[in-house]
């Protein structure tokens, strides 16, 4: 499978999202900077997959994070059941709209900036997954105004002072 190298940011702050490989789309390559039009996973190494469907994102994000034999309806469940508890390294699905709508991303690995993958400033609902807690910021590299919510929590709006302000995220248990 063909990828689009994305070039990581310069510095101390670059973390394992600054090294992303690429973006796929269908199978074939797709600028980063296009991701937030469509619903995608980082559960594959150095590559974010995207699809037209959460639903296919899901079933993908679950054959990527090799469930050991957790049947589909489970895995789908941990990302929709904040009770829920399984192997998955993902600790957020974000999504374009508030009440979980638009295109969606769910995330396993922390993003110093947001714009790489043209999520900045686009964020307006998430969930969170397996109890988790997200801690988001104003500006990139963990910089300027930063918000948490509780663990597991599901956010139908982030409010008018946090939408569409989102530029890093980390997961901060």
């Amino acid at each position: 499978m063909s990828a689009l190298l994305i070039t990581p940011g310069a510095g101390p702050s670059a973390g394992p999202s600054d090294q992303i490989g690429g973006a796929v789309l269908d199978g074939r390559p797709i600028e980063a900077h296009i991701v937030s039009r469509y619903h995608c996973h980082d559960g594959t190494p150095a590559e974010i997959r995207c699809f037209h469907t959460a639903s296919e994102r899901d079933a993908d994000a679950a054959v990527a994070e090799s469930f050991s034999g957790t049947p589909l309806g489970e895995v789908r469940a941990a990302f929709d059941d904040v009770s829920a508890t399984s192997s998955s390294g993902y600790y957020v699905l974000w999504y374009e709209h508030a009440n979980y709508g638009g295109a969606s991303f769910l995330a396993s690995a922390p993003y110093t900036n947001l714009d790489i993958i043209g999520w900045n400033d686009v964020i307006s609902s998430f969930k969170t997954v397996s109890g988790q807690r997200p801690k988001w910021w104003e500006g990139a590299n963990y910089t300027y105004t930063g918000w948490q919510w509780a663990h597991g929590a599901w956010v139908s709006y982030v409010g008018n002072a946090a939408n569409d302000t989102f530029s890093s995220v980390k997961n901060l248990p």
